[in-house]
């Protein structure tokens, strides 16, 4: 998937779990993704669904949603 950061900036990430808002409007997703181009890491972040680009012809129903969690695991694919 393709998360857009709040400076606007794109990174391509892997979609971990759904969430639902507490107030039910809104989905939310937990996506592992770099942060910045120099980032060591991958980094776990919260992403309202409105700043998110699902790729077409990628099936994306097997991912875990409200709580349920995707292997703990980082793994270098993306999308």
């Amino acid at each position: 998937m393709l998360v857009e950061t709040v400076n606007g900036k794109r990174r391509f990430g892997q979609l971990r779990s759904w969430h639902t808002t507490r107030d039910g409007r809104r989905r939310e997703a937990d996506v592992l993704c770099r942060l910045s181009d120099d980032a060591p890491r991958l980094a776990g972040v919260r992403v309202d669904e409105s700043r998110i680009r699902l790729f077409p012809g990628v099936d994306y129903a097997n991912v875990p949603a409200d709580g349920a969690r995707a292997g703990d695991g980082e793994t270098g694919s993306t999308g």
